[in-house]
């Protein structure tokens, strides 16, 4: 059996040891190791259009969040995705929070103006013990003005977090 070796957490650009993703993930170096590890999960979707007006600012996508309350050891697997487009044809970025501190985000990415261009973000996260608040923020940092994410009625915006323990 295979066993992790270090890597780069893209979120923070630090580097993962590989003794952390060995002690969650165990020798097998599978994701099935862990679903007898799963302590909760949350999941919340948007299935409204959303507006982002262009700023400098980040924009919440309106309601859009979740909270969970690991220990000291456990972790937080969370997962983005965002089917919508826009109109516009804008390129749009995305960020993570877990509470005021972004863990990932995607700069400039294009969107789509006449299908659906998803997004999907996929953050491992260490929190350590406490409360913490997960949510999304979009930014349009180009003309045109305004650029409205459409798309979600059919197929909605969401972010999942699923807490693991030791």
């Amino acid at each position: 059996m295979a066993t992790w070796t270090d890597g780069v957490d893209r979120a923070a650009g630090y580097i993962v040891p590989a003794a952390v993703w060995n002690s969650q993930l165990g020798a097998t170096g599978s994701l099935m190791y862990l679903k007898d590890k799963i302590i909760t999960y949350q999941r919340d979707t948007v299935t409204s259009d959303q507006t982002i007006t262009n700023s400098t600012s980040w924009t919440d996508i309106t309601g859009l969040s979740i909270s969970l309350t690991p220990t000291a050891d456990d972790f937080i697997l969370l997962f983005f995705q965002l089917p919508a487009y826009t109109y516009n044809g804008a390129y749009m970025s995305f960020q993570i929070l877990k509470d005021a501190t972004v863990i990932q985000s995607v700069i400039d990415y294009p969107m789509s103006t006449s299908s659906s261009h998803p997004i999907t973000m996929i953050v491992l996260n260490i929190p350590g013990a406490g409360t913490f608040t997960y949510k999304v923020q979009a930014q349009n940092n180009q003309s045109p003005a305004v650029s409205t994410l459409y798309g979600a009625a059919t197929t909605p915006i969401e972010l999942t977090g699923i807490l693991f323990g030791v």
